[in-house]
């Protein structure tokens, strides 16, 4: 395995999730990776791994920052890429759609990805892209194909993938000169 200088972080990680596999991916290929979690009993096949395993909730302010200084302290200061890849799903009729619980999924898929990426935005920007020493850090989104499928049931799921979506695409533009944003 050849060794990269780059570290990622990534939300997300619990067993099972896309968030782990991207995290087993990254680290098979050289990166140093931060997986977090809000439960970090459900990152065991990660720390098995020598992969670097920190709790973050990301719906939880206080958690974010606490993160964020943990991380910082352990980088010097400097995250190469951020993975959101933390998501959550609600899928029923639309008429018996529960509102608190679709506000509940807008809250772990739109309103987390903005606030862990403006709270690591300062790593991030001391980030350097890949096969370049330049200062660049990359910056990826997790949204879904149900951001422009319409399917039945997945209405609040769909509904809350398609505004990460149009955030990614204006973050693109915003700070296109600080960072890569890539949406998957």
């Amino acid at each position: 395995m050849s060794r990269d200088s780059r570290t990622a972080l990534i939300t997300g990680c619990s067993a099972g999730s896309l968030g782990e596999a991207l995290a087993f991916t990254l680290h098979e290929r050289g990166l140093r990776v931060i997986a977090t979690a809000r439960n970090p009993a459900k990152m065991e096949g990660l720390r098995k791994l020598d992969i670097q395993c920190v709790t973050m909730d990301v719906v939880d302010k206080s958690s974010i920052k606490a993160c964020v200084e943990q991380v910082a302290n352990v980088t010097d200061g400097r995250i190469d890429i951020l993975i959101n890849s933390v998501g959550g799903g609600h899928y029923m009729p639309f008429l018996d759609l529960n509102i608190d619980d679709a506000r509940n999924l807008f809250e772990i898929n739109v309103f987390s990805f903005l606030e862990v990426t403006q709270a690591f935005m300062p790593l991030l920007m001391k980030g350097k892209s890949p096969g370049s020493n330049a200062s660049k850090g990359l910056l990826v989104n997790q949204t879904s194909i149900s951001s422009v499928l319409r399917t039945p049931y997945h209405s609040a799921y769909s509904a809350s993938k398609a505004a990460m979506a149009m955030f990614n695409d204006t973050q693109r533009i915003e700070v296109r000169a600080s960072i890569a944003i890539t949406r998957e």
